[in-house]
């Protein structure tokens, strides 16, 4: 194997190699190289592109060239260093389509990719010198550049754990401890499609929304020179990638899905032209009751999930509790049921019927909390719901439960940041003018903010709040018992981000619904109330600040969810 990587070519950087791993980078290549040719039947047929995070190492580039067919490859070069850009476009000629030098720093990264998608990511030593945070950050970037149904290579020096962790994998042995040597099959035999576990030298990690394998042979294992490091070969298989024709475990054949949490976002969105007829300006509409459990909030619930398993505070098999208003909790009965959770919701018995039957069907334990006795019945106002949190946090310590708390996480954002917020940049062409959000969380807008602002300094983006509950704005609240269900709370909210906001808006019942109703009737959306608050929202702006100019809001989830209310009598 040590005629596939020369010492002297292996990293770039031949002071930080020993001969001990060189012989692991040796290992990888002949994975690659057998890697190649499975990827080259899998993936369809025509140009195949390929992004080069690092140009330290020419021969992994040139082996993956060589396995595909120069002619079918195109691949983009990023590095710090303009020599090795340099030494990269010498060695790989008329394959290269475009070359970058900028500091590995993942937001210059993504702002230079722009919306480009890559069939397979090459990275040699380009995070070490990173920090973890960064590193994550920068896996993140990568990940959102793959091809919806492409698949991912990385050859790296990294800590195979973290990353198995951050794309997506259950918790487990950690990837670099040591496994017995008896009879360990070659590294180039690590694509094989038959699977047993019980062979030394092969490590297997349980994937949530796609197949991931990592394996190594106990030369490679045994050689390693730095504790908790390792060079190997990650395979991330996505959405129509085959292997040779067979199926592993989890992974999606031509046209068919892993699983239901691979259906959750690109969202379509509808222009809404018969609505705004002989109106200045447009509307657009992102229809997230398009998601398997019919409301934005798929997205987060995914999220989360993956994120608590990343971080070790949700274990293999534990229950999820989360309080909700039925939105979220349908998607994490979802989540849960593909990832092996119990999950436990708890919410205000002033929610609609519905919401709790859907979560109830799709196997979730729900907890129906009585509303406050101020209350009144089928509103729920922020009363309500400090008695679902109090029930809630009761709850995680009975059940010995992790909390996705949506109020909290993080993951809330970034899920909108990339999902929601990069779609609609990509779907608009970037030709919009001002967002508006319905706020629960502030997630949503707080996501969505970000990726737009980012992208589009100028565009303009709006708060929206119930008439009677102006609470973010500073206004007066003068009655929480609004109609509008799944926000305006009238209270703070962490992850709402105020210098992301330009503007408040505010919105009555009436409005709401009046909106909702005109939007089934005219445009055939069938949306609930907070969707009818969007577009009452989008409209007052149409006629007056915005006049002329595109709005974009969502369909935050589906009128399915609200039969048993006056909503559509």
């Amino acid at each position: 194997m040590s005629c596939w990587l020369t010492r002297s070519d292996a990293l770039g950087a031949p002071e930080l190699l020993g001969e001990p791993a060189t012989r692991i980078a040796s290992g990888a290549m002949a994975a690659l190289a057998s890697a190649a040719r499975i990827l080259g039947r899998s993936l369809p047929q025509g140009e195949l592109r390929v992004l080069e995070l690092g140009c330290g190492a020419l021969q992994p580039a040139a082996a993956l060239r060589d396995a595909l067919g120069a002619a079918r490859v195109r691949f983009t070069l990023l590095d710090a260093d303009e020599t090795m850009i340099h030494r990269a476009c010498d060695a790989l000629g008329d394959s290269v389509a475009a070359a970058h030098t900028l500091p590995l720093d993942p937001a210059e990264i993504a702002g230079r990719l722009g919306n480009a998608r890559f069939d397979v990511v090459l990275s040699v030593c380009a995070v070490h010198p990173l920090a973890d945070r960064a590193g994550r950050d920068l896996l993140r970037t990568i990940c959102a550049h793959l091809a919806p149904r492409g698949a991912l290579l990385l050859l790296d020096v990294f800590r195979l754990d973290g990353l198995a962790r951050e794309l997506g994998c259950a918790a487990g042995e950690l990837i670099h401890q040591r496994v017995a040597s008896d009879g360990a099959a070659a590294c180039g035999s690590a694509l094989a499609g038959s699977v047993d576990d019980r062979r030394a030298g092969e490590r297997r990690a349980a994937v949530e929304d796609h197949l991931l394998w990592l394996r190594h042979d106990s030369h490679m294992d045994a050689a390693c020179a730095w504790r908790g490091w390792d060079a190997a070969l990650l395979i991330a298989r996505r959405g129509e990638a085959q292997a040779g024709g067979a199926r592993w475990p989890g992974e999606a054949t031509a046209g068919v899905v892993a699983s239901v949490t691979d259906t959750i976002g690109d969202t379509p969105i509808v222009a809404l032209d018969r609505l705004c007829r002989g109106q200045e300006g447009s509307i657009l509409l992102k229809l997230e009751m398009r998601n398997p459990g019919l409301s934005k909030k798929d997205r987060i619930a995914v999220e989360m999930v993956r994120a608590a398993r990343r971080t070790g505070a949700l274990q293999p098999g534990q229950p999820v509790v989360e309080l909700t208003s039925g939105n979220t909790g349908a998607g994490l009965a979802i989540a849960c049921a593909i990832l092996g959770h119990p999950f436990v919701a708890v919410m205000s018995a002033g929610n609609s019927r519905e919401r709790a039957r859907m979560m109830m069907a799709l196997g979730a334990d729900v907890v129906l909390v009585p509303q406050h006795p101020d209350s009144v019945p089928g509103v729920v106002s922020g009363l309500d719901l400090a008695l679902v949190e109090e029930r809630a946090r009761a709850l995680v310590v009975e059940r010995g439960a992790c909390r996705t708390d949506q109020f909290e996480m993080e993951a809330n954002v970034e899920a909108h940041e990339r999902g929601t917020g990069a779609e609609i940049l990509r779907q608009t062409g970037g030709r919009l003018d001002a967002f508006v959000d319905f706020v629960g969380t502030g997630g949503t807008f707080a996501g969505v903010a970000r990726a737009l602002k980012r992208a589009l300094p100028a565009v303009r983006t709006y708060v929206v709040e119930p008439a009677t509950a102006p609470f973010l704005a500073g206004g007066e609240v003068t009655d929480q018992r609004h109609r509008i269900q799944g926000g305006g709370y009238s209270r703070e909210l962490p992850l709402l981000d105020r210098a992301l906001c330009d503007g408040h808006l505010t919105v009555s019942d009436e409005e709401a619904i009046d909106a909702a109703r005109r939007l089934a009737r005219i445009e055939g959306i069938f949306g609930g109330f907070s969707t009818g608050a969007n577009v009452a929202a989008a409209e007052k702006l149409l006629a007056g600040p915005h006049r002329g100019n595109t709005i974009v809001c969502l369909a935050c989830d589906s009128g399915l969810k609200y039969l048993s209310t006056d909503l559509y009598l």
